[in-house]
């Protein structure tokens, strides 16, 4: 929203007093951002202008930087912003776990987690994915773009919200297999996206189609390990025990995880802790409400153990002054309430401390998967003033 205010008279601001009609504006602003977002940036600049209250001159000044919060950054932004589209996210490719000494390409007793032939490092599982023909874009024009996205036989949906005088556009990829998608949002004004639209969306097909790519590799490689994997039973000698058909299998987390797991073609029942699974190659799907979806494959001849939490975030330590401070982790829509220390999923979040006497503070952060950080705040003590 854009708003268009006369000019504030300058003629003896310096000795004038400030009008009862500032403080009637000042108080209106506020009462626009009150208990939403732009509230915090409202006290940051009512902060900054702790003389406001010396003359009409002083006041004005404070009343224009409060006015520039409401002006429409978009109004006058002729070029295209940096772009950084939504990446469709599978498990985290664990680290290489096979034995010193053994065979590039012969399986393990661990995970069965194919490689990257190029790279040498690790992919998500693929157990489920189907090999199939990616695509080519063939142009630059939408239709062309949104092909792109798409493997052969593939589907997405398209969804549009009107919000003011905004658009948010949500484009979603049918998933294949055990493939989970993050759609491409876009939000803007209609005229806007009717221009950049075709642009906004090609680094988001790139990264989709490096994905296929990848996953078709490693569909390939994981069923090449299979092959290899297969050992012909030995038969029992007379008067010896017959050997157990069931390893253990204890699975960790975060708290409100649920597992499902197959073993081949039927399901097996698996929990948090240990259970009895029959050997051989098991793939276990993890879901979290917060932490989303990890999909972990194993070729079980002995007893394992996994923990899906190196997987669904780090932990976070914070070092907060005062102490008493309320503190929220904030990432798009969803926000988290810590104390002391905290459990976060991997990504940008926005760590924001209050106190009362205080003035709130906050910092940026990345989370990465199974390091664990720490946050510092300070708060410093807040001199007593009035808002507007």
């Amino acid at each position: 929203m854009t708003l268009n205010q006369p000019a504030h008279p300058t003629a003896s601001n310096h000795t004038a007093p400030v009008l009862p009609a500032d403080k009637a504006r000042a108080s209106e602003l506020f009462q626009q951002v009150k208990g939403t977002d732009r509230e915090q940036d409202y006290r940051r600049i009512s902060q900054q202008h702790p003389d406001k209250d010396a003359n009409r001159a002083t006041y004005l000044a404070f009343l224009d930087d409060i006015e520039a919060m409401f002006v429409d950054p978009q109004a006058d932004q002729d070029t295209v912003p940096d772009f950084h589209p939504n990446v469709m996210t599978q498990a985290n490719a664990d680290a290489d776990e096979r034995d010193e000494g053994e065979e590039a390409d012969e399986p393990s007793e661990a995970d069965v987690d194919p490689g990257d032939q190029a790279s040498g490092e690790l992919l998500p599982s693929a157990a489920g994915l189907a090999q199939t023909a990616i695509l080519p874009v063939a142009g630059n024009g939408l239709i062309s773009q949104l092909a792109g996205m798409l493997a052969d036989g593939g589907q997405l949906s398209f969804t549009m919200m009107c919000l003011g005088d905004e658009v948010t556009l949500s484009i979603r990829p049918k998933p294949h297999g055990t493939e989970t998608v993050v759609p491409l949002l876009l939000t803007n004004t209609p005229g806007y996206l009717d221009t950049h639209l075709v642009s906004a969306m090609q680094p988001y097909v790139e990264v989709r189609r490096d994905i296929y790519a990848q996953c078709t590799a490693a569909a390939k490689a994981q069923r090449k390990a299979g092959e290899k994997a297969v050992i012909p039973p030995t038969p029992a000698k007379a008067g010896t025990a017959k050997p157990s058909a069931t390893v253990q299998l204890t699975l960790d987390g975060m708290e409100g995880t649920t597992f499902t797991a197959t073993h081949g073609r039927k399901s097996v029942d698996v929990t948090l802790g240990t259970q009895a699974v029959p050997k051989g190659t098991i793939t276990v799907n993890a879901r979290h409400a917060l932490y989303g979806e990890h999909v972990k494959t194993f070729m079980l001849n002995a007893d394992r153990t996994h923990d899906f939490r190196e997987q669904q975030g780090a932990a976070i330590t914070l070092a907060v002054t005062p102490d008493s401070a309320a503190i929220t982790a904030t990432q798009g829509e969803q926000r988290v309430a810590l104390h002391g220390e905290g459990f976060l999923a991997p990504g940008k979040w926005l760590i924001e401390a209050e106190a009362a006497g205080h003035s709130p503070q906050s910092k940026s952060i990345t989370v990465v998967a199974a390091k664990p950080q720490t946050v510092t705040l300070t708060l410093p003590e807040e001199r007593e003033q009035s808002l507007f």
